[in-house]
């Protein structure tokens, strides 16, 4: 059997023996499981893309979107650190960002009881931009999504899920790789 270069000589947890290695890159020798998880790179890219094509009108870029659904969704007012974590941005790219929806009166900052902080919460103004927001993402997932059987959707979703528990895991374990492994 022959030996990729990244493999270490020591399996993965749940890799199988017989699974197989070789040095090309030719995707027919990739582990299904990185060609997984590259098409769910793919997909997320492919998912911004349309739906940035379809709010382009509304001034509405995915980083934007995004911070008014992720606002929504918590139904609470979230600090800075906390939105540009979920958001997944860092905090001086999401300043920007709120400033221009501040701007258009889509979103406050609050003073928070600490003073020195900012709690950020959506404006009435908002409420009819988060429901376009929600209909063009219902629109494209029906399109996306047609012919796709429930129960194989269900499957996929348990298993997303699991992975980003395991990410979440991962990224939560201390620096010495000792979490969880």
């Amino acid at each position: 059997m022959t030996k990729t270069s990244w493999d270490a000589g020591e399996k993965a947890a749940g890799e199988r023996d017989d699974a197989p290695t070789c040095a090309s890159l030719d995707p027919a020798c990739y582990d299904p499981s990185i060609l997984f998880v590259a098409e769910i790179g793919a997909v997320h890219r492919q998912w911004q893309a349309a739906m940035d094509y379809q709010l382009r009108d509304q001034g509405l870029t995915h980083v934007r979107w995004i911070t008014l659904w992720r606002i929504a969704e918590s139904q609470a007012a979230l600090n800075q650190t906390d939105l540009a974590r979920q958001v997944g941005i860092e905090s001086s790219t999401l300043v920007r960002q709120l400033d221009a929806l501040e701007e258009r009166g889509l979103i406050e900052r609050v003073v928070d009881k600490d003073r020195r902080a900012r709690r950020i919460r959506l404006t009435p103004a908002a409420q009819p931009v988060i429901e376009l927001v929600k209909v063009t993402a219902s629109r494209l997932c029906r399109e996306v999504m047609a012919g796709v059987d429930p129960a194989q959707m269900a499957q996929s979703t348990e298993l997303l899920h699991a992975m980003r528990a395991r990410l979440r895991d991962r990224v939560a374990a201390p620096a010495d790789g000792s979490g969880g492994e």
